[in-house]
Formats: structure tokens, C-alpha cells, sequence
């Protein structure tokens, strides 16, 4: 099919219209074109984003975003032969400001941010090369493609705090005891525990879609697209708490016989399909699809760009457009992230710490591929504290010491152990104070506290974005993007408080020797 082929056959199409359509076929080739070299310049991100399609199924619906938006641009083909395509170059400004962002998650480590620039990109660029007039009647097939973006991790943990409520909360409602821990909750028939896969972020991100095609395909007055939108936001995370209980109530009304292995997920994707289709049959009773159907007519007329004029805007598009892989291209040959192996050497212990053989628990942090780590006990008369330190360098190959997984999600996947609750705790090393992010774990007949911060950009941190700032810093200050983290547990029996003065000691004491270690490691 060639490009012109595009309105052929249109009922709408009429003579005063030829004028506007001998345009199209060279439109839509620059903007081909232009979109081909878009995803070159952003090619990493591109294989990053289509891997996470996938094999995650929590952003599975991307394969398909594209594809979606192409048809629901089709759709429109009839007005759009009435249109002129005209470049609108102060829509290029946003491609720089794009970039800009895309170098700032190159600096930072944040693939997220790279993504985001990349999907947002897309339809930018079309609304620079095609104009205003065309990208108005195009707004929502181009926003559409805003959902090709694999977000929403950070939603996880929140998500899972209000599913572990309400389930509790209608377990007691039901007559059913319960005790809970956390995200853990024990009831006369067994264990439960509401994990990642019980959050429903799944369930919203394909409702949100579904939903907002829906209401684009069925509705014409915003009046009733608005609230169907507010539904598909809704109705899904009820939906999955109610699926929660459900699940834990069959699998206490059976004595655990159902609902308790891969079984509870195939009731879950039932039940959610069940609710969709009833959202979406209570959403068809009040279409206005059909209320509102209009001939498309001729545009008023506008002197027609061709070719040359349309090359030339998406060329300024695409220079803008790589203004950020440009400078992060020029800072990586004026200070070039170091890349060779890393020596990371155990602390020097003092007279008060000394190594030991043994280990204090089975407990391990969720700490993702560091190109370095070292693990060790130290004794100091009857306390004893265990640490971890993992090193990462050149982060964008061997893995990223901050991301969503090993942060904001490391409370919940920790085998064996329960995450009581997450907070900030403030020490004293080298003369200062230290933040630190503490944590309460337990397992049976084990209790521990933790205390986990991040050296990066030459400083300790514990705030993700925090974190991420002080990387951007480090490389922009010349430091590559060596970056570690350090974590410590001591036990307890029944006062927490009894592990904490342990943890105080040992990094007032060993602190120093934690931090000489991380530079040393970093000069070589």
C-alpha cells in the first residue's frame, strides 16, 4: 500500500479534498522518516522497553500500544483528508526539553526517565511535523501511545499496604481471627501474606487502557467519559481487594485445598475478566457514539508545506531531539566512566570488631548483580553485627544498584522473613551524623533489625531520588558512576532497642573503616 493509499475509498473524500490529499504522501513519508530515525537516536531504550513488554506481564499490553493507536488513527481517516498537514516548529522546543530529561535519567541511572523521553517523543514529533489542525484531531490516538511507557512499580508497595487492610479488615468482619505482621497475616487455617502479585497494579494498568479506549470509542460528551474513567480507576483496585479476600477465604473454607497454589491466580484473572466485562456492559448502556455523527468537512485552506519544508522541520525536530545524547556522548569522552574490575577489600577491624566465621541468621538483602560485594560477621565481646557492601561501576551494563526492585519493593521479597515496618533512623560516624533506613524483620524465632544506606556521587545518602541526584552529580563532577550500598543487622530477643545500640556502636567504631574501603575501592 502507498502512503496516498491511505484515504482512498473514503466516502468523504470529495474533489474540493484533492488538494489537501496530493500532501498526505509526502507527509506521511518524512514523518516515517523522522520516527525511524527517533527510535535510532533512542535505540537502547527502545531494546530496553520491548524486552520489558516482553517478559514482564505487568506491561505486556505495550506489544500491542502501537498497533492500537495505528487503527484508532485510521479511524480518523476521513477527517484527516480534509486536512493539510503543516509543520508547527514550536512544538520541537518540547523534543529539547525531552532530551534534556533523557539526559538527566543517562546521568542519574534512571531508565525510567530515559523511557518516558523516548515514548513522549513520539507523538511530539508528530504534532511538529503534521501541525496543529491534524494533531488536534489525533490527540487521543497520540496520547495513547503515552501508555507504551512501563511504569508504575512505585505504586507496588502502596497498593499492597491497602490490599493487606482491607483483606484483614473483612476477614474480621466475617468472623474469621487474625493476627497480623506487616504485610503478613496468620489465621486458624494457615500463613498468608499479600506480596507483589497481590498488589493489582496489573489489574489498574490494563482497566486504565481498556478503560480509556472504551470511553474514547463510545462516549462523545465528556460528562460521561470522565466518570466512566473515574470507574476503570476504581473498579479494579475494589476488585482486587475483594479478590484478595475471596482467595483467602477459599482457601480457609477448603482447609487450604484451593486457592492456595497457582490455582488462586487463574480465580484472580477470572474474576478480573468478570468485572472488566461488567464495567464495560454497564458503560455500553449509556454510549452516545451514535448521538453525535458528523460528516468531516474541507478544513479552511491553508497554503500546503511540501516535501522540502516538511524534511527541514523534522530535521530541526531530530537535532533538538538528540541534544541529550549529544552532551551525555561529550561528557562520556571528556570523563569516561571507569570500567575495570573492582578491588573491594574488606574494612580494617579495630581492637574492639574482629571477623568471625559465623553468621547471625540466614537473612540476605534483595541486592541486585554488583560487580563487587563482600559479606562478614563481626564480634565485639557479646554483640555481634552482620554486613553486606556490594559495589557497582558502569552501571548501564553489569546492573544498577537503585531500582525500584531493590528499593521500594525489597520489603516484600525477602524469602522466609517479614518485613515489620520501614522507616529513618539517624546515627553518628566520623564526627557527623548519618541517616540511615532502618528496618524490622522477623522470621520464626528470629528477629533483627537492619540499617541500609547508599555511597554515591561520593556521599551517603538514603532517599532514592536522593540518591539518584548525588549519581548525577558524581558523574557530572568528574567520578564515573561507582556507586555501593551498606547493610548492617544485629539480633534481638524482645527489644529492638537492644539491636539499634549494637548498630550505633559498631558504625561509630567501624565507620570509618566502611568509608576508606569504599574510596579505596573507588581509586582504583
Amino acid at each position: 500500500m502507498k502512503p496516498v493509499d491511505l484515504f482512498e475509498g473514503s466516502a468523504a473524500v470529495k474533489p474540493g479534498c484533492d488538494t489537501a490529499m496530493a500532501h498526505w504522501s509526502g507527509a506521511i513519508r518524512v514523518l516515517i522518516l523522522g520516527l525511524a530515525a527517533l527510535v535510532f537516536l533512542y535505540i537502547a531504550d527502545v531494546r530496553t522497553m520491548v524486552h520489558t513488554w516482553w517478559t514482564v506481564g505487568t506491561y505486556a499490553h505495550g506489544l500491542v500500544v502501537y498497533p492500537v493507536s495505528a487503527w484508532l488513527i485510521w479511524r480518523k481517516r476521513d477527517v484527516l483528508a480534509t486536512q493539510v498537514p503543516r509543520p508547527f516548529l514550536p512544538a520541537a522546543a518540547l523534543l529539547a526539553a525531552l532530551s534534556v530529561l533523557w539526559l538527566l535519567g543517562d546521568l542519574s541511572n534512571t531508565q525510567t526517565l530515559r523511557e518516558f523521553a523516548f515514548v513522549a517523543s513520539v507523538p511530539v514529533l508528530a504534532w511538529a511535523v503534521l501541525g496543529n489542525t491534524v494533531a488536534r484531531t489525533l490527540l487521543f490516538p497520540l496520547a495513547m501511545t503515552l501508555f507504551a511507557w512501563p511504569v508504575g512499580e512505585f505504586f507496588v508497595p502502596t497498593m499492597i499496604d491497602y490490599t493487606a487492610d482491607f483483606t484483614v479488615a473483612a476477614l474480621r468482619l466475617s468472623g474469621v481471627p487474625v493476627y497480623r505482621e506487616g504485610n503478613f497475616f496468620v489465621i486458624p487455617t494457615g500463613n498468608w501474606s499479600v506480596v507483589e502479585g497481590c498488589s493489582g497494579i496489573r489489574y489498574l494498568i490494563a482497566s486504565v487502557y481498556g478503560g480509556a479506549i472504551f470511553a474514547y470509542l463510545n462516549f462523545r460528551d465528556w460528562r460521561r467519559r470522565l466518570p466512566f474513567m473515574a470507574a476503570a480507576i476504581i473498579v479494579p483496585i475494589f476488585a482486587n481487594w475483594v479478590r484478595a479476600y475471596m482467595i483467602v477465604m477459599l482457601g480457609h473454607l477448603s482447609d487450604n485445598r484451593i486457592a492456595t497454589g497457582v490455582d488462586h491466580i487463574i480465580y484472580g484473572w477470572f474474576f478480573f475478566g468478570i468485572v472488566i466485562l461488567a464495567l464495560f456492559w454497564v458503560g455500553s448502556r449509556f454510549s452516545d457514539a451514535q448521538d453525535s455523527v458528523h460528516r468531516p468537512l474541507m478544513a479552511a485552506y491553508a497554503p500546503p508545506a511540501g516535501t522540502p519544508a516538511l524534511l527541514a522541520a523534522t530535521a530541526i525536530a531530530l537535532v533538538l531531539a538528540a541534544i541529550g545524547p549529544a552532551v551525555a556522548f561529550g561528557i562520556e569522552r571528556v570523563a569516561p566512566v571507569h570500567t575495570g574490575p573492582v578491588a573491594l577489600q574488606p574494612p580494617a577491624t579495630d581492637g574492639n570488631w574482629t571477623a568471625i566465621d559465623s553468621r547471625i541468621s540466614n537473612w540476605e538483602p534483595r541486592i541486585e548483580t554488583p560487580v563487587a560485594s563482600h559479606a562478614a560477621t563481626y564480634s565485639s565481646s557479646s554483640d555481634s553485627v552482620g554486613m553486606l557492601t556490594a559495589y557497582y561501576r558502569a552501571q548501564e551494563v553489569n546492573g544498577k544498584m537503585l531500582t525500584y526492585g531493590s528499593t521500594a519493593l525489597g520489603d516484600f521479597s525477602v524469602r522466609g522473613w517479614r518485613t515489620l515496618d520501614r522507616s529513618i533512623a539517624t546515627t553518628h560516624m566520623n564526627g557527623g551524623t548519618l541517616d540511615v533506613i532502618e528496618r524490622r524483620v522477623v522470621s520464626e524465632g528470629q528477629n533483627l533489625i537492619t540499617w541500609q544506606w547508599y555511597w554515591t556521587g561520593r556521599r551517603n545518602t538514603v532517599g532514592f531520588w536522593e540518591a539518584k541526584l548525588a549519581e548525577m552529580q558524581g558523574m557530572l563532577g568528574g567520578f564515573g558512576d561507582d556507586a555501593a550500598t551498606v547493610v548492617l543487622h544485629a539480633a534481638y530477643a524482645e527489644d529492638p532497642e537492644a539491636a539499634r545500640a549494637i548498630l550505633r556502636r559498631f558504625v561509630a567504631e567501624m565507620g570509618p573503616a566502611i568509608q576508606k574501603s569504599l574510596e579505596d575501592a573507588a581509586r582504583r
